[in-house]
């Protein structure tokens, strides 16, 4: 057997897991779960499934010759991380709102019992995404759409159209479609700034453009390494 078959053994139950722990994560959020610490530690299994995910698809790249079969491969292992993205950010919502319905008592008189009041905690609500037309946005933006925006049933299409033309900026927003409609929007969208090597060119090129440190600054320094880390995490 070779390498590359070796690795995908190995990734086979890796990535099955990762939709085992997705689906029971999702049927929790669902289902309003109110046990907060096992969604967590589901999490937690979820972030070392993805990590062994990583260093396999790294090792899958670096083996890969043929263009196309990369292409390929690239495209396998980005539908893998957008769902556990997109789960990740669903548990965080998923959280907040929990969070929101935690209720306290008064804090200017004492209660006992059943006679106790309930006061509701509002947290701010989600701020929608945004997007301006650069191509190592895009990723970001969609998913978290797509959370917020996209798989809301409770949304009419035309709902939908309307507040994704909102989250458009600048170049974005001049986006021609073939029709009037969130589905054909969307797809323009995609076929547009969904270029994966023309997003990987990008954040290489970012690396390799920061701004040099000309003295000696504990804030430049960190705002340097947060830049690096930023885009080293979306490649």
């Amino acid at each position: 057997m070779n390498p590359i078959e070796k690795i995908k053994n190995k990734r086979a139950p890796i990535r099955s897991a990762v939709t085992k722990l997705i689906t029971k994560i999702l049927n929790y959020i669902e289902s309003n779960c109110e046990d907060v610490d096992n969604i967590l530690e589901l999490q937690d299994q979820l972030i070392e499934k993805e990590l062994s995910l990583k260093q396999l698809n790294a090792e899958m790249e670096n083996l890969i010759v043929d263009a196309s079969e990369l292409d390929t491969e690239l495209n396998g292992s980005e539908e893998y991380s957008e769902k556990i993205v997109s789960i990740k950010y669903k548990i965080k919502s998923y959280i907040k709102r929990r969070e929101g319905n935690l209720n306290v008592p008064s804090s200017t008189q004492v209660w006992s019992g059943q006679n106790r009041p309930q006061l509701s905690i509002k947290l701010p609500e989600i701020p929608l995404p945004k997007f301006s037309g650069k191509y190592e946005e895009w990723s970001n933006f969609k998913i978290q759409f797509n959370n917020i925006i996209s798989t809301n049933s409770q949304l009419s299409s035309e709902q939908k159209l309307h507040y994704l033309k909102a989250a458009l900026t600048s170049e974005a927003k001049n986006l021609e479609t073939i029709s009037d409609s969130f589905e054909s929007l969307f797809k323009s969208l995609k076929e547009r700034y969904e270029n994966k090597r023309l997003i990987v060119e990008t954040h290489i090129k970012a690396i390799l453009n920061l701004a040099k440190l000309n003295y000696e600054s504990a804030k430049d320094l960190r705002n340097l390494i947060d830049d690096v880390n930023k885009n080293i995490f979306a490649l």
